[in-house]
């Protein structure tokens, strides 16, 4: 048996986020005045009638879309448990209405909020995230009439079955009973199976008989077109053509969603575009003056080039002349000469002594001249000289 097992809110109705509201139960509501009771049964409401007019909101409050949708990433998820699994029914707000997309998967967090905890800003980054992870989803529902027939079973595109609650092409009354029971404070089992039974018979069953004659028109036809569907041959044939039916209805939905990403970047890059021309002359300037300044550069190191290569021709002309000079040593035998001066120190010291040798032999023999001297001094007499030799000595 299918049935609503789940709710999810996610920025939704003062609600940041709460994933653990389950009624695959026996549930019950308690609480005081503006938990929010009324907002989840309300929520609870539309999922079967998708009626933003006959959900007990009073004309004074603020209507259900802008109360439950009021951002862009507010969802209501709801999760739908049946024989095969489960599926959600993701609810948006788009084009300031409320919108609707099928889930084959039951519900994950990481389909709608970031690993910063963050709901995705738009239904979009959504399918995105779905397409990543390989699950399958519908086209968007845009009206409210199409998404009944698909809930209760009155779709007429087979893709849309295995998202279907029950069958029944006379499913209006089932939203109403639901409604009625869910608006009126008096709820014990006797008013319920009133309500339901009055509800149900509302509504007279009405047999159109055109639209009967109208099917039963061409019907052998239709018949033969049976009879040639149930060949293997066109079966398989009809199966590869609803895949490729399928293929191209996610090709389209992918190139629609390329196309609105590429005019967002498009408005995007339109609207920065005159800062980037502006930051295009700064830079074309800075430029300019980078160019100049190589220029300037370029003409320094030039100038200092030619500066250099003068000295190094300057340089190149004395080395020419040191090796010149460096052969005339080596005929000149300078390794001698250059022993011999490393000596001059030496000779230098030794000239020294010498002189000082001298310098006292000199006063010595000075002294012993003038001692000799003061001896042997003449005698003169009249002019004469007179000497007298004793002991092989003179005296005077």
């Amino acid at each position: 048996m299918r049935n609503l097992s789940r709710i999810i809110f996610i920025n939704s109705a003062n609600i940041p986020y709460s994933d653990d509201i389950y009624l695959d139960g026996n549930v019950h509501f308690i609480g005081t005045q503006g938990v929010g009771k009324s907002t989840l049964l309300r929520a609870i409401l539309f999922f079967y009638n998708a009626d933003t007019q006959r959900l007990g909101i009073s004309v004074e409050k603020q209507n259900y879309t802008d109360y439950y949708f009021p951002y862009s990433n507010s969802y209501i998820v709801y999760e739908v448990a049946t024989e095969n699994g489960a599926f959600c029914i993701l609810s948006f707000k788009s084009m300031n209405r409320v919108c609707y997309r099928f889930i084959h998967s039951p519900y994950r967090k990481e389909f709608f909020i970031d690993e910063n905890r963050v709901a995705y800003s738009e239904s979009d980054r959504v399918r995105a995230v779905l397409d990543q992870y390989g699950i399958e989803y519908s086209r968007i529902i845009y009206t409210y009439d199409e998404y009944r027939n698909i809930l209760y079973g009155n779709s007429t595109s087979p893709e849309f079955s295995r998202y279907s609650l029950m069958e029944s092409k006379q499913y209006q009354n089932i939203p109403r009973t639901i409604q009625n029971v869910l608006l009126n404070s008096k709820l014990d089992a006797e008013f319920i199976k009133k309500t339901i039974i009055s509800s149900l018979n509302e509504d007279e069953t009405a047999i159109d008989l055109n639209s009967y004659k109208e099917h039963l028109k061409n019907f052998e036809t239709r018949l033969k077109d049976i009879e040639e569907f149930q060949k293997r041959e066109t079966r398989k044939q009809a199966r590869e053509i609803t895949l490729l039916s399928q293929q191209t209805s996610k090709l389209q939905g992918g190139l629609v969603q390329n196309c609105r990403e590429l005019v967002a970047a498009f408005r995007k890059a339109e609207s920065i575009l005159p800062q980037w021309k502006e930051k295009q002359d700064r830079t074309d300037a800075d430029k300019g003056k980078l160019i100049r300044r190589k220029q300037e550069l370029q003409d320094e190191s030039r100038k200092r080039s030619d500066k250099l290569q003068e000295a190094l021709a300057v340089l190149n002309n004395e080395l020419q002349k040191a090796l010149g000079k460096e052969k005339d040593y080596q005929n000149k035998n300078i390794e001698e000469i250059i022993e011999r001066s490393s000596k001059k120190e030496e000779w230098k010291n030794r000239q020294v002594g010498l002189l000082e040798e001298q310098r006292i032999l000199t006063s010595q023999y000075m002294e012993i001249s003038t001692k000799y001297k003061s001896l042997i001094q003449p005698w003169t007499s009249n002019g004469i000289r007179f000497m007298k030799r004793k002991s092989n000595n003179w005296i005077h």
